[in-house]
């Protein structure tokens, strides 16, 4: 679509020219009628009607489409801005797509003084400082879940707080300083005055959705790999003393010290942060998200129980595995960038892995060719000691193996320049019981009594939003940032692979190991009937991988089928 009046390219549902800001069509509100040109004293916006301050915030305008009815909802914010942007970068500011960010329509400028604005549009609800009182500890931390799901995504985007919020105080050598001696005073740290600029960007919606709708707090982050790091830092400490205020409404820097000898979980990451311990935003969210939301590794999913057995059988301490291992290109790949491991150890154990290599890097099929061949390495050499230990252990050596895996990928990717990034999912079975492992967003199910249960948990945006209400599974489907992984192998020095407690394994049992390029083409009901028609491993995977092509093939599709029965 092109605007009526510049005729520049602007998105299919574009109301207003993002280069012009003329109106292109008619709003899904109300009709809007062909904008005047202002005159000379009219106090308002080009093009839109000034309608009153945003609850007394200055600089921020409620204002509406000229020519809407009285009646219609205020959603749009005039934001006042520094300097006026350049066409660059509202062009990238227009594309921001997340669930807790304002949409960047068209920048104006005040008819009078010709002061440079944002609209945004989506902002429903009050200031966040002004509810912060009301939320109690328990809402102000899945607010601040919303929040850093916008963070993540912003500086994914590759945008970063600007520095004149975040001011020239240097907040590094002083937190050093009080580890060693005490709490430093409140201008030392360079914390309050940013954060209260932060606070203040963000709307809440009377759901509890925080919505971030100041984009002149932000800008491009900087090329240089140093700097850039700096400012990720900056900003990571900016978002925990947000995370302090929410559920305190106290300041951060006037409490270090009473932090500091708190031992709760939350206190430990809020200090954790602040010394720096985590080196981005994904690796940041992740911490947090397995302290209060995630299921902990180590913890029995809730399952229905094994199907009963016959007294005779229960007293045969061996089960029977039999298993099948598939994979195909999909119809829109060229190239399979996956790869798998269906290694029995023996007629009732085995290690069974399927690795994803992450597209849009490198070399995919290298990425997950090296994870799957240094599990299998570890295995082979360490399997006599491993299938016989206790649970914990098993999961501290299968943690050890994956981790293993991560530096081999990133090593190997370093050496020869090039970006390997890789899932990997799967179980080790073993006396009966099976330890689901995982990293990324391949998946490993369990297929019991007719009904499929997902043993492993997405390491992903859109799973974290499934999470958090804000999307529900079926929409996960077909999010457009369902591709978006927070972890993977060989994409950083550390990880934290998801490692589960076993899961006893009951007479007819399958573990499902897949791609998703398998789970995002074949819905849970259809997987379902499927496996109750094919109960044979070799025909299910095949009728799997049929149904997988024949719903779209968006990507390479890999699967392994485990089939328990009693001998």
């Amino acid at each position: 679509m092109r605007c009526p009046n510049c005729r520049a390219e602007l998105r299919a549902q574009a109301l207003f020219c993002s280069h012009c800001g003329h109106a292109v069509r008619e709003s899904q509100l109300a009709p809007i009628k062909p904008a005047r040109p202002p005159k000379k004293n009219d106090p308002g916006l080009d093009h839109w009607r000034v309608l009153s301050q945003w609850h007394n915030r200055s600089g921020i305008l409620l204002v509406e489409p000229r020519g809407a009815p009285p009646n219609a909802i205020a959603r749009y914010l005039a934001v006042q801005l520094a300097a006026e942007l350049d066409p660059h970068t509202l062009k990238q500011l227009g594309a921001l797509r997340h669930p807790h960010l304002a949409h960047a329509l068209v920048q104006v400028k005040d008819t009078q003084t010709r002061t440079p604005y944002l609209i945004v549009e989506g902002v429903l609800g009050t200031p966040l400082d002004l509810a912060q009182e009301k939320l109690g500890a328990t809402r102000a931390t899945k607010i601040f879940e919303k929040i850093l799901g916008a963070m993540i995504y912003l500086h994914d985007q590759n945008w970063v707080v600007a520095q004149k919020t975040h001011g020239d105080a240097s907040m590094v050598r002083h937190l050093a300083r009080w580890f060693n001696r005490g709490a430093p005073t409140l201008g030392e740290t360079g914390l309050a005055d940013p954060v209260k600029r932060f606070q203040q960007a963000f709307a809440l919606d009377a759901s509890d959705n925080p919505i971030l709708f100041d984009y002149a707090i932000w800008e491009t982050a900087p090329a240089a790999p140093r700097e850039r790091e700096e400012r990720i830092r900056q900003d990571m400490r900016l978002t925990v003393g947000m995370l302090y205020w929410l559920r305190t409404s106290g300041r951060l820097t006037k409490e270090l010290e009473n932090l500091r000898r708190t031992s709760g979980q939350l206190e430990q990451f809020m200090l954790n942060v602040l010394q720096e311990a985590y080196t981005n935003f994904q690796e940041l969210g992740e911490k947090f998200s397995q302290i209060i939301q995630a299921p902990e590794p180590g913890k029995t999913l809730p399952l229905p129980p094994p199907p009963p057995v016959s007294a005779v059988t229960q007293r045969l301490p061996l089960q029977k595995l039999t298993f099948a291992a598939m994979t195909d290109a999909g119809k829109t790949r060229n190239q399979n960038e996956d790869n798998y491991l269906a290694q029995p150890f023996g007629a009732n154990a085995g290690l069974f892995l399927v690795a994803d290599g992450m597209g849009g890097h490198d070399a995919g099929e290298v990425a997950s060719k090296i994870g799957i061949d240094e599990m299998y390495k570890r295995a082979v050499a360490e399997w006599e000691t491993t299938h016989t230990a206790p649970a914990d252990q098993v999961r501290q050596t299968l943690i050890a193996w994956l981790r293993e895996a991560n530096v081999r990928i990133l090593a190997t990717g370093r050496a020869h320049g090039i970006n390997l990034g890789t899932t990997l999912t799967g179980a080790l079975v073993a006396n009966g019981v099976a330890f689901p492992l995982n990293v990324g967003d391949s998946r490993t199910y369990l297929f019991r009594s007719g009904r499929l249960h997902q043993l492993t948990r997405d390491h992903s945006l859109v799973a974290s939003l499934v999470q958090a209400g804000l999307v529900t599974p079926a929409e996960a489907y077909t999010h457009p940032q369902r591709n978006e992984i927070f972890r993977a192998l060989g994409q950083q020095s550390e990880i934290t692979p998801d490692v589960f407690s076993p899961v006893q394994l009951g007479n007819e049992d399958r573990l499902i190991v897949c791609s998703d390029g398998l789970w995002e083409m074949v819905r849970p009901s259809q997987f379902e009937k499927i496996l109750l028609e094919q109960p044979q491993p070799p025909n299910a995977c095949a009728e799997l991988i049929r149904a997988a092509n024949e719903n779209g093939g968006a990507d390479n599709i890999t699967l392994i089928i485990v089939r328990v029965a009693f001998e």
